[in-house]
């Protein structure tokens, strides 16, 4: 009976109408996740969108996903200034990839629809989040683990399986290899590039202190700047400067030390000083080691998250694909010396965009690259 209503072409129509308003409507949601959670802020409290700039309420007459933002031209309504086009862009893709989703699967595997469409939320709110903020929060990936395997054991044909703790294993199995797998790859990195080492023929004038741009330390050094954040993933991370001196906050200088800086401290011979009870550090450095990851830990849940979901294939395609990808935004980037545009691009985009590869077309595609090892045939 469903599928027959959904071949009426006047049904289907009306259908189709339908899920693209839901998907913008979720996008709209999705719009206030994406502000607010890096920020610190409930996506409960307050409960009505505010303008960013002037903070103030939005009506519900003027809070219609895609409509609004055209029809004000992307300002506020009530100060003028300007609401980013992202939030256009995340209502229309939201719109767009749920009624992608529904063509696909409404018809003949429509229990799949609700999972694929929270799977393809959460992958759209990584990507704003990781490339203005350069994190995934918990929220999007634990919370997306434990709803991929909640999937798992209501839908088990997510799984190709028919049986609800048949898909669950799977999913366990997919998120466990996920996470195992790209952690192995992060404790690598650390052990094989753990660490920066800058020399310097004579002594390069550093500071340490509050980035005003920032809201955050950071060290500056021949022109560079290393914010905190970017610095100190672990407890055992440190930022060692070998200097001809230094000082703390104008005071005197200590000549010819090593000084030693952790997340919340600084120690300077047998001197331990709390980095908040100092607001400049002054010197100049001949050698600094500088702390750092090959990719942050939210990374590494977002693939239990992707395991969840499309299983150990999914993991392991998505990892190869994003590492082909990363690649090859990176290395044109080195050899035009902008190496600025890869370093800055953080790891998630790319997961994102490998586990969508994997969801629409991952066996088609796998089996091609498969067969360019053998292009004469068998």
């Amino acid at each position: 009976m469903q599928n027959t209503l959904l071949l009426d072409p006047a049904v289907a129509f009306f259908l189709r109408i339908m899920v693209f308003l839901l998907g913008s409507t979720v996008g709209s949601f999705l719009n206030v996740v994406i502000y607010r959670v890096p920020l610190g802020l409930s996506v409960n409290d307050p409960k009505r969108s505010f303008c960013p700039t002037c903070r103030k309420p939005i009506p519900y007459w003027r809070n219609i996903p895609i409509i609004t933002w055209v029809m004000q031209r992307g300002k506020c309504a009530e100060c003028g200034c300007k609401i980013a086009p992202r939030y256009l862009m995340v209502e229309a893709l939201v719109g767009i990839l749920f009624l992608i989703i529904w063509e696909w699967k409404a018809l003949h595997q429509f229990p799949l629809v609700l999972p694929f469409w929270v799977l393809l939320s959460l992958f759209v709110v990584t990507v704003f989040v990781d490339l203005e903020h350069f994190i995934i929060p918990d929220g999007v990936t634990i919370g997306g683990t434990v709803a991929g395997l909640i999937f798992c054991a209501v839908f088990p044909m997510l799984h190709d399986q028919t049986i609800w703790w048949q898909g669950l294993l799977r999913g366990l199995i997919g998120a466990a290899l996920g996470f195992g797998v790209l952690f192995a790859i992060v404790e690598l990195g650390k052990k094989a590039f753990g660490s920066l080492k800058l020399l310097f023929d004579k002594p390069e004038p550093f500071t340490i202190s509050q980035i005003d741009d920032e809201d955050e330390p950071g060290m500056v050094i021949d022109g560079e700047t290393y914010l905190w954040s970017d610095l100190f993933f672990r407890k055992s991370d440190r930022l060692e400067i070998d200097a001809e001196w230094v000082s703390f906050d104008g005071g005197e200088r200590v000549e010819n030390t090593s000084l030693i800086a952790r997340e919340t401290e600084f120690v300077l011979g047998e001197r331990t000083v709390p980095l908040e009870t100092l607001d400049r550090i002054e010197g100049a450095a001949m050698k600094v080691v500088v702390p750092r990851e090959a990719m942050g830990f939210g990374d590494v849940k977002f693939m239990a998250l992707v395991g969840a979901f499309l299983g150990w294939q999914g993991v392991l395609f998505t990892i190869f694909a994003g590492a082909i990808l990363g690649t090859f935004v990176a290395l044109p980037a080195r050899l035009v010396g902008r190496q600025e545009w890869a370093a800055k691009i953080p790891f998630g985009p790319y997961l994102v965009a490998g586990a969508t590869a994997w969801l629409f077309a991952g066996p088609q595609i796998l089996e091609w690259y498969l067969g360019l090892g053998n292009p004469f045939g068998r």
